[in-house]
């Protein structure tokens, strides 16, 4: 899904392209009765400001909505879930000065480091938080979100505020992935 969504012919309708191979899999996985987790990977906060400078962030929230109702429609096994992992948080908004100096968390903006993909780890491991909780506040420490039908407005909400609330505490790294993001032509992705 990552990549389809990169690469721009992403739509959200349970009709499109990408939508018929992960509808078998829900077949598939339904009938052989399979514990399956489904990741969405965080992506770099550059590539979320330029879905949201090019009219896309809209799209990515109702992939999310599609994949939560797609999980629900083909009645898979109680332990089938989505964790989402995207979203501006401590791990996804790290950028680097100018100079370079190495990131924590990613070896460029379009892939992560083993250091976050071991967080990712342990967070699929360790699923403690409620839900409810995370829809109510923005939380930088809540990494790693379990999505499903009943919840998939009050998270995406929380998206929004998280996108929000990180806006307005740094105006400077907002003017930095203006600049990045001016210069890569990202802007005009449709």
């Amino acid at each position: 899904l990552d990549s389809s969504f990169k690469s721009g012919y992403l739509t959200t309708s349970p009709s499109s392209a990408w939508y018929a191979p992960f509808r078998e899999m829900l077949q598939f996985i339904k009938h052989a009765d399979l514990d399956v987790t489904f990741l969405i990977p965080p992506a770099h906060v550059s590539y979320y400001h330029a879905l949201e400078v090019s009219d896309l962030w809209q799209k990515h929230k109702d992939m999310l909505r599609t994949l939560s109702r797609g999980i629900n429609e083909y009645s898979v096994a109680k332990s089938t879930r989505v964790i989402d992992f995207t979203g501006f948080n401590e791990f996804t908004t790290e950028l680097s000065e100018k100079g370079g100096s190495r990131l924590a968390y990613w070896q460029d903006a379009d892939h992560f480091n083993c250091t976050l993909a071991a967080k990712i780890i342990d967070r699929v491991a360790d699923l403690s938080v409620d839900v409810s909780q995370y829809a109510t506040k923005y939380d930088d420490s809540l990494f790693g979100v379990p999505i499903e039908s009943r919840s998939i407005e009050s998270h995406i909400k929380a998206l929004d505020l998280s996108v929000s609330a990180w806006r307005q505490q740094n105006p400077d790294k907002m003017r930095i992935l203006d600049r990045r993001i001016g210069a890569s032509g990202y802007s005009d992705v449709h």
